[in-house]
């Protein structure tokens, strides 16, 4: 198995972007003994043969730090947190302060505990748009933005980025390989050897929530269920391809 798995609450409360926090842990022990490993960005991303899945949550939702990361350490398991900066608490200018549905956001002093934890911090933009309705000099702003207040937050330069919606572009994806490494959709594919680094898919945990998933995770009847719900997507148009303009 070769995956980017997408995470944003760990808690269980039964809303769309939340994941039960047993099933977080049934998760991370089927892993375990199907002997997949549970890599960074930067080991999947070294190598197309590399397998293993990496643990990414979106947004910066107060349960990764209340509820994911006792877990994560239990299983010496790395992970990235995609940081949207104006919906963290604490944010100086509160102006700029966004509200990401009902979910309580984390504290600068819980990102740094993330951090040091080793869980790896990285970009969601500032503000949360869809960044297919801005022009580049927002977009441009909304990079700055967000990199200079990690940087006097918590002294980090992101290496990686996370449209917020997985909503992308031409100009989003030609602005963001001039500032990351790799950028994150929500495309519902794994990892191919062959990959636009600046549109990398990932797998919606919303798909793996019961024990039957989890326990299919790595079967050919999962990967045929993943390109079904992936073609539905598609044809709704939830979804941004790599190819959209």
């Amino acid at each position: 198995m070769r995956a980017i798995l997408t995470f944003h609450s760990i808690d269980n409360s039964g809303a769309i972007v939340s994941y039960p926090i047993k099933k977080f842990a049934e998760l991370l022990e089927k892993l375990r003994k199907s002997n997949i490993p549970i890599l960074s960005l930067d080991q999947i991303l070294a190598d197309p043969f590399k397998q293993g899945v990496v643990i990414t949550f979106d947004d910066g939702m107060r349960s990764v730090y209340e509820n994911a990361l006792p877990i994560l350490k239990e299983y010496a398991a790395p992970a990235h947190v995609f940081i949207a900066t104006a919906a963290i608490e604490n944010t100086e200018n509160i102006e700029q302060a966004i509200t990401i549905g009902d979910f309580d956001m984390l504290s600068w002093h819980e990102i740094e505990q993330l951090q040091a934890s080793g869980i790896q911090v990285d970009a969601h933009t500032h503000r949360h748009p869809d960044m297919r309705t801005i022009n580049k000099e927002q977009i441009l702003e909304e990079f700055h933005l967000s990199h200079e207040i990690l940087a006097s937050k918590i002294g980090v330069t992101p290496n990686y980025f996370a449209y917020p919606f997985g909503y992308h572009n031409q100009l989003a994806r030609d602005c963001a390989a001039d500032f990351y490494k790799a950028s994150m959709t929500t495309e519902l594919k794994p990892l191919s050897k062959n990959y636009d680094e600046a549109a990398i898919p990932r797998l919606d945990s919303f798909y793996f929530q019961t024990s039957n998933a989890i326990n299919n995770l790595d079967s050919s009847m999962m990967t045929m269920y993943l390109k079904l719900r992936n073609a539905m997507r598609n044809v709704k148009g939830s979804q941004c391809k790599a190819t959209a303009k």
